[in-house]
């Protein structure tokens, strides 16, 4: 009788030691797991926001190049028609050569008074985009690269604004903007099905994202004003 409840007690002793070594096993590959689905997503994550920081880098130094163009100085400092042309021409060509959407060129105001879309139907000609903060930051004297939604065009794009001086004036005369498409960046995010990637603006607002029911969406709760 005891011999059989010894045995009993060893049972139930090899059973829970045999489940806890189990759980043990199950715990450590379970945090092993995470880890590397967490370490995976960080080089994803990297290689993302190394390819945004790329893209947002390519059109740093063509709109530099542009705004130091005399025909875009003599425009400026006098809007003569036969200028016009000429800056015209220039646009159209950065535009080309780039493979942007757009080129404009503003008066210290912020009005448009030349740019590659001008025969489209949502030409920039003549609209003032002083509210913009890459027309704010500029005139001041600073590059800008800005992500928005366009107000005319209603299509998101990286817009690089840098200002232009003439008359070795030390303020600006106007401002060159190359506003480039984001297509190519979301081409390359890796399929909805797999993960979700999104890049959202300072307040939370979801700009790019491979789930497109996702745009312009807050990605957190804001504040109460």
């Amino acid at each position: 009788m005891k011999l059989r409840v010894i045995l009993r007690i060893i049972s139930v002793i090899a059973v829970v030691s045999a489940s806890t070594a189990g759980y043990l096993v199950y715990a450590k590959l379970r945090t092993y797991a995470i880890e590397e689905a967490r370490q995976e997503g960080l080089r994803q994550v990297e290689t993302i926001a190394k390819n945004v920081s790329t893209f947002l880098s390519e059109n740093l130094r063509p709109v530099r190049v542009l705004a130091g163009m005399d025909v875009v100085k003599a425009y400026l400092a006098d809007p003569r028609a036969d200028k016009l042309i000429a800056a015209h021409a220039v646009l159209d060509h950065f535009k080309e050569t780039l493979a942007v959407d757009v080129c404009y060129l503003m008066d210290i105001n912020g009005r448009t008074v030349a740019t590659s879309n001008r025969f489209d139907s949502d030409s920039f000609m003549g609209l003032n985009f002083s509210f913009r903060p890459y027309y704010q930051r500029a005139i001041q004297g600073l590059p800008a690269t800005y992500l928005a939604l366009g107000t005319t065009s209603k299509v998101r794009g990286a817009y690089y604004s840098y200002p232009v001086y003439i008359d070795d004036l030390d303020v600006p005369s106007g401002i060159i903007v190359i506003k480039a498409s984001i297509f190519f960046v979301e081409r390359e995010l890796p399929p909805a099905d797999e993960r979700i990637v999104l890049v959202t603006d300072p307040n939370g607002v979801v700009f790019i994202s491979n789930l497109p029911d996702w745009r312009y969406k807050l990605l957190w709760r804001q504040p109460p004003t």
